[in-house]
């Protein structure tokens, strides 16, 4: 006789029920086997209660919540109206002629002055025009182009475009949807509107010498200003030798002139990515200047080869701080030996070559040695206002 302990007894009503869905049988008999077993059940953690805040806490919190949307916008509408300092130059389809010489500074004063008018109007979302600028002056994809030698021939673009009569310009928009039928229906083709724009040449010259004067303002502004920095490049340099840090000189911070005003008015949209192609001008100018010397030297040697290894960073388009690598370059080879033009061996202090384009450098920038440092470039003198001023002065 077996005794059953009451712990021990479980009552058929309080067992689980089978599952009735059992497939484990079926399975010879269904074409795809059992369902998958691969199904995971996902369960989600209980959620955190909130934590109760007082009346100070809660208000803070909004107005934390409330400065980062703000700005939020500020940045949004900066990147509108305004030009960022990008890691990297846009990408263009223009190509413009190469050239091994530098660009001249009147040419370089006209490429800007339309790029810059190029962008306001895609701004002000007017993309014909811009098509027309670039259509007429034989340098389409220009607008989004950073590099040199982008136009040349101011004095015949503006010439030409004085003298071009004022024309219309047919536009054929498609439309967006079919009004009363279906998008879809074959028998039914694409229908387009026809708007007309009219275009004074004129006015374009007129608006184009507003902002090539204050383009001009702007780059004489700025020429002082890398005067200014030559001397702080070298002090870093030192330094920075005695920290032993990566970066050999510190670069110049380009949003310092952002609050930089030249006139009262404001400054020109692009005058960041200005500033960056004049130091790349000035650099080219400075190192062919000191090659043009030919002096029977192995300085001179190593800098003609370190030249024409990199000739092609002063053409075409190119990555922000060109110029600041160029000159990094040259003070990071170590001394070398090389050999002269009289084919005598000699040790080559690449610092001193360094200083050597350095000091050229400021003295391209300099008014007063311009037309030595220049030649025909400084011809101009920046536009026929600076030679207005100067003879106020003399005066």
């Amino acid at each position: 006789m077996s005794v059953m302990l009451l712990r021990d007894y479980e009552p058929e009503w309080s067992k689980p029920p089978g599952n009735p869905f059992n497939f484990s049988s079926l399975s010879s008999s269904l074409p795809y086997g059992p369902p998958s077993s691969d199904i995971q059940t996902v369960v989600s953690p209980p959620e955190e209660p909130e934590e109760m805040l007082t009346l100070e806490e809660q208000v803070m919190k909004y107005k934390k919540k409330r400065e980062a949307e703000m700005k939020a916008l500020a940045e949004k509408e900066d990147e509108d109206q305004g030009e960022q300092l990008p890691e990297d130059a846009p990408e263009s389809d223009f190509t413009p002629p190469h050239s091994t010489h530098p660009q001249t500074l009147d040419s370089f004063l006209h490429q800007r002055t339309l790029q810059t008018f190029l962008f306001l109007l895609k701004q002000t979302r007017d993309p014909h025009t811009v098509r027309y600028l670039e259509t007429f002056a034989n340098c389409t994809g220009l607008s989004s182009y950073h590099g040199l030698h982008g136009v040349t021939a101011e004095n015949e673009f503006y010439n030409s475009l004085i003298s071009t009569p004022p024309s219309t310009i047919t536009i054929s928009a498609r439309k967006n949807q079919i009004q009363g039928w279906s998008k879809y229906n074959p028998h039914l083709g694409v229908e387009y509107v026809d708007f007309n724009i009219d275009v004074n040449p004129l006015q374009l010259a007129s608006r184009l010498l507003k902002i090539r004067e204050q383009v001009r303002k702007e780059i004489e502004h700025d020429l002082q200003v890398i005067i200014e920095w030559e001397s702080i490049i070298m002090s870093s340099y030192t330094s920075n030798l005695k920290d032993k840090t990566t970066e050999i000189f510190s670069k110049l911070d380009y949003r310092a002139l952002e609050n930089d005003y030249v006139q009262t008015s404001g400054q020109s949209p692009l005058r960041i990515s200005t500033f960056d192609l004049l130091l790349n001008l000035v650099t080219h100018h400075s190192v062919v200047n000191l090659l043009e010397k030919s002096s029977d030297s192995s300085s001179s040697a190593f800098l003609k080869e370190y030249y024409n290894e990199r000739i092609h960073w002063f053409n075409g388009p190119q990555p922000y701080d060109r110029s600041h690598d160029f000159l990094t370059g040259i003070f990071t080879t170590s001394p070398t030996v090389s050999k002269s033009e009289s084919g005598k061996m000699e040790l080559t202090d690449t610092r001193m070559v360094g200083e050597a384009v350095l000091k050229e450098r400021s003295r391209v920038c300099e008014w007063k040695g311009g037309e030595e440092c220049w030649g025909k470039v400084m011809e101009m003198r920046m536009g026929e206002g600076r030679r207005e001023e100067e003879e106020e002065e003399e005066r």
